[in-house]
């Protein structure tokens, strides 16, 4: 009789705390001003970096696209049309990037077994780290292969080895430079002004291409220099190099310690057909690039003209900061384009990836600038930030979107912040959205910046009214006076002076929530903030007249911050999940989080459920918003990002219902991940069971076990070096039924 008390104690608290679950939707339609988006829910795209991949080994070369907004990487699926650039979003293929990525990402198949292997800025002392491409069909995968890579900057008797420099604000040219299989580098040299080439002698010592061993030839490679966005021609200090030999030393200033050059872009292409590597330079000072000529040979890069006109005088590249350029096939015509993007923030985010088409060889291109917009008009993007919120605007009883944003950019660091409409043309059962209105109701006239919308009734006339959150940390009221059944008229009612807002201030960048909180029959309001805290301000008026009193800063002891980071920019969506309030959080470090414990505890602190919900990772700053388009008693999910735009994710019914809730009881939270010297874990707080916690090393070798009873845990990783590692927790229930939870995380 025990026993089956307390199975029906614990299938009680189990069923009590499941949570909602989400599946990834892309087939809802949504159209702008009328015409098809082909991939309208990929999130958007700012600040890019471009890689050809066969994604999923089939022999064509797919997309991925590293968004130095929140280190997302998003891939795309080649249709292989030839002739035409034509992709389509393949979120599936993203799980299977590392976590680890950071700063930078570029795809390169450097052991030439047809998949391209990934390479990204290494943290700690800086640097090139990589992952090796192990996939498999239906299977794809990146295994940690190098924490750095080295070059030996000496070859006399002792060594001189030093990380390969590269910065994070940087790209290192990946290519075979001088034409023998394998792949080089090419950096700036540790003046910051002179290019750096790193041979790879895996040919040369062991026959094969297939290791990254790197001596460092020409540390003025070409003969030129480029500093402060202007170069100089055969520079004094850089007579021509010799040809390089393993048992011959022509190294110049040999036993100088690399530096990294504070930002850089370099592509390295044949561009007049001559078997020797032309260079595209940009700069993180720049608004151009700069194409140098090579004129020498494979033995001795010299170059002997330079143009920032490029690729042509008709349609240079330029950009308001750092253009960096790609160079890989886009058409299936078997000559590779040129991609132009934007490699930091501050400078054109919805009109910044220009597709040149090479209408001339392979390694001869002409390049044509076709559009501005490649993949960016395929997708709702509203420049940098979004922030969804629903709005039946006019009265047809299918649900809405609004879409907030930090802005869109404009010339000399001017960002139009506004907010959209769109109008749902479906029905509320079968929704489609079409971009109507990109400035709704005027908004961007009021000069607001990082205007996040939130719609409730608060003047209890029966429709909704509207608040705008800036950047200010301040709110703005907008009274609905259209009469009911027609659609909205918004009026500025209130703001920071007047009304019932008065005086409320939560710091920065206001983010804001209609919901009736306490369940009294008065709309309150939520406000997330920069610092990760939510703010609660009750009202205290009446259905018709509201008054908010004095806020309540961090309510629930909630914070998102991310370990070590003040900013967190906390988005607030507290719902009714089948009768009781959870707290949904959106976070700047691209994560959902999950509260719990919120009724009868408004003054309490709320239950942590999850930092990392449904993991769902859309890019830097994520805003969640729920709704039952479908109406079919399940939330569905849209999640706004920092990036632009939005994702959407259709509520799931639980396939099994007892293990998805007892999924749920064995809820386990790695805290911080990448982790450094400590790594947390936290289990669902009615998890009493007994935990044997077991840490393993990525091949499966065990490290440590340790036994516990505690909903949290803390393991030290001081002896444990960088890399990937298992844990995993045995839950021993008091009718010895015993469970198990694995997690990876990182040690960095």
């Amino acid at each position: 009789m025990r026993k089956i008390l307390f199975i029906s104690f614990l299938l009680y608290r189990i069923v009590a705390f499941a949570q909602p679950v989400f599946e990834r939707l892309d087939t809802i339609k949504v159209s702008n001003f009328g015409t098809p988006l082909k991939n309208p829910w990929t999130g958007g795209l700012n600040f890019t970096e471009w890689s050809a991949i066969d994604l999923d080994l089939d022999g064509i070369k797919d997309l991925a696209v590293f968004d130095k907004t929140g280190d997302k990487i998003r891939t795309f699926k080649n249709n292989n049309i030839v002739g035409t650039a034509s992709y389509k979003h393949a979120p599936e293929f993203q799980s299977a990037i590392p976590s680890y990525v950071n700063s930078w990402a570029v795809f390169y198949d450097y052991n030439n077994d047809g998949k391209e292997d990934l390479f990204t800025y290494a943290l700690g002392f800086g640097g090139i780290r990589v992952y090796k491409n192990t996939s498999t069909v239906g299977n794809p995968q990146f295994t940690f292969f190098k924490n750095y890579l080295i070059s030996d900057y000496d070859t006399g008797p002792g060594l001189d080895l030093a990380n390969t420099p590269v910065s994070s604000v940087a790209l290192p040219g990946l290519a075979d430079i001088d034409n023998d299989g394998d792949m080089d580098v090419l950096t700036f040299q540790s003046s910051g002004i002179q290019f750096e080439f790193h041979k790879n002698m895996s040919m040369e010592r062991y026959g094969v291409i297939d290791s990254l061993v790197f001596d460092v030839v020409d540390r003025c490679w070409g003969d030129a220099v480029e500093n402060n966005c202007s170069s100089t021609l055969s520079y004094p200090s850089c007579p021509l190099m010799q040809l390089y030999n393993e048992t011959v030393a022509t190294k110049r200033d040999a036993k100088v310690n690399a530096v990294m050059h504070s930002g850089s872009c370099l592509l390295c292409l044949d561009m007049d057909g001559d078997n020797d590597k032309d260079l595209v330079v940009s700069d993180v000072s720049c608004d151009s690039i700069e194409y140098f000529r090579n004129a020498g040979s494979l033995a001795n890069a010299h170059f002997d003209y330079t143009t920032k006109l490029y690729p042509n005088g008709t349609n240079p590249i330029t950009f308001k900061q750092f253009p960096c350029t790609y160079f890989l096939d886009l058409d299936n015509d078997n000559k590779r384009d040129l991609i132009a993007a934007p490699n930091i923030q501050a400078s054109e985010n919805y009109k910044g990836v220009w597709f040149y088409k090479n209408n001339g060889a392979d390694n001869a291109p002409n390049f044509q600038l076709i559009k501005k917009t490649f993949l960016q008009d395929e997708m709702l993007d509203f420049g940098e930030g979004s922030y969804p919120t629903t709005l039946d605007y006019d009265a047809d009883g299918d649900m809405d979107l609004l879409v907030g944003n930090f802005g869109y950019y404009a010339p000399v660091s001017v960002y139009n912040c506004k907010v959209a409409l769109l109008e749902n043309t479906g029905t509320s059962s079968a929704p489609r959205f079409n971009l109507v209105n990109s400035d709704y109701a005027g908004l961007s006239s009021g000069g607001l910046r990082n205007m996040a919308p939130a719609t409730g009734d608060m003047d209890g006339d029966g429709d909704k009214d509207l608040l705008i959150g800036d950047s200010n940390g301040k709110l703005s009221y907008y009274t609905n006076t259209a009469p009911i059944g027609t659609a909205a008229n918004f009026v500025l009612a209130a703001d920071y002076t007047t009304g019932f807002l008065a005086g409320i201030d939560v710091g920065n960048n206001a983010y804001p929530q209609i919901i009736d909180v306490d369940r009294d029959g008065l709309k309150d309001v939520l406000v997330g903030e920069y610092d990760g805290t939510i703010n609660y301000f009750k009202n205290i008026g009446t259905i018709t007249v509201p008054v908010l009193a004095g806020g309540i800063g961090n309510w629930g002891s909630v914070k998102v911050n991310k370990p070590g980071y003040f900013e967190a920019q906390s988005t607030p969506c507290l719902f009714d999940d089948n009768g009781s309030y959870k707290l949904m959080i959106g976070s700047e470090r691209g994560y959902l989080y999950m509260y719990g414990n919120i009724d009868g505890n408004l003054s309490g602190t709320f239950t942590l459920i999850d930092s990392t919900y449904n993991d769902i990772y859309e890019g830097e700053q994520m805003a969640p918003h729920l709704f039952d388009f479908t109406n079919d008693g399940k939330l569905d999910l849209i999640v706004g990002n920092y990036s632009g735009g939005l994702a959407y994710f259709k509520g799931a019914a639980n396939p099994n219902a007892m293990e998805e809730n007892m999924d749920v009881y064995m809820e386990m939270v790695l805290y911080p991940n990448p982790a450094t010297h400590e790594l947390s874990l936290q289990f669902n707080n009615y998890n009493n069971a007994i935990k044997i916690i077991t840490l393993y090393d990525a091949i499966g070798r065990k490290i440590s076990e340790n036994k516990t009873g505690e909903q949290e845990y803390t393991l030290n990783l001081d002896q444990l070096q960088t890399g990937l590692y298992i844990v995993e927790v045995a839950m021993i229930f008091p009718d010895n039924k015993m469970l198990r939870v694995s997690k990876r995380f990182i040690r960095q």
